[in-house]
């Protein structure tokens, strides 16, 4: 967003947009520098330990070691049912931090009270920011629920195109959503026996109506081939398997994540009783490289004792 054309295509389209689609983070974000020039991303995908709790070792966890915290969806299991349950995570996450995201999960919203999540965050349920040298954006993968919300699936879209054509200074375009939309994608048809639920089948652009891998994959397939670095992640995983990474046939990362808490609910799952895993993202601000690891959540809790 350094360009100064990109910039005020997106404040053109944020002035034409509702209030609470979309909103547009400043222009420069550099927060937490570190002295060896590498920032860590935490990512917790489908972290709920009940309605209103994360994942208790979470809360065990220096959160302070990390850059940023990203939060892939269904924090808590029923997040908007009390208003208090928002506080407990603002109080744990510091939800309106600039570096902070949060790609909102069914689990987030179906209780309704949505607007209390964003009044906690400062920010929409879908934006671009620019972050240390990447772009970043967060995506709502949520308005094919109950109806196609056609309004705000073409507003988010708008969205994403202008940053496509526009982009130019990021090393790395990020896009952060909950559910995995991307499963129609020959070369990552496995990963919808991964996932917890398959969204490839929602509609990502209306007018006419196409999923993700036909609307926008190929815009992504024409940034990629200009030299900037594409990145997906998804965070509604867990039950099935902790953990997916690949690169599509087109050159373009995708990563999902997430956990299955030790709760009986997730009895019924293959993944319950073994060890959960947990996705650190890696920036190097000098040498542009954004990589990722999966560690065991055990083990980075001993780190911290």
């Amino acid at each position: 967003m350094k360009n100064s054309s990109f910039l005020l295509l997106l404040i053109l389209f944020l002035y034409s947009c509702k209030e609470n689609d979309l909103l547009l983070e400043e222009n420069n974000i550099n927060v937490n520098s570190s002295e060896n020039n590498t920032l860590e991303y935490l990512y917790l995908g489908h972290p709920y330990e009940s309605n209103s709790i994360v994942d208790s070792r979470i809360e065990k966890l220096n959160l302070s070691k990390f850059n940023q915290v990203w939060l892939g969806g269904d924090v808590c299991s029923e997040t908007t049912q009390n208003q208090l349950t928002l506080n407990y995570l603002d109080e744990l996450f510091n939800l309106s931090n600039l570096g902070n995201f949060w790609s909102v999960g069914n689990h987030d919203i179906r209780n309704g009270n949505e607007q209390w999540i964003y009044d906690k965050t400062k920010r929409g349920s879908f934006y671009t920011s620019y972050l240390n040298g990447l772009t970043v954006s967060v995506i709502n993968t949520n308005w094919n629920r109950n109806g196609i919300n056609c309004d705000s699936i073409q507003a988010q879209f708008e969205m994403l195109s202008n940053v496509c054509d526009t982009i130019e200074e990021s090393s790395h375009y990020i896009i952060l959503g909950h559910q995995i939309i991307w499963g129609e994608i020959d070369s990552l048809i496995d990963v919808k026996s991964y996932a917890n639920a398959d969204g490839s089948h929602q509609i990502f652009s209306c007018n006419p109506n196409e999923k993700f891998a036909t609307s926008f994959y190929p815009k992504l397939i024409e940034l990629e081939k200009k030299g900037i670095n594409v990145v997906i992640v998804a965070g509604d995983m867990g039950q099935t398997d902790f953990t997916y990474s690949k690169t599509s046939n087109e050159g373009i990362d995708f990563v999902a994540s997430g956990f299955c808490s030790d709760t009986q609910w997730n009895s019924q799952f293959i993944t319950h009783g073994l060890k959960d895993q947990i996705t650190v993202f890696y920036h190097d601000t000098v040498l542009n490289t954004f990589s990722w690891e999966f560690l065991l959540l055990d083990n980075l809790l001993l780190d911290f004792q």
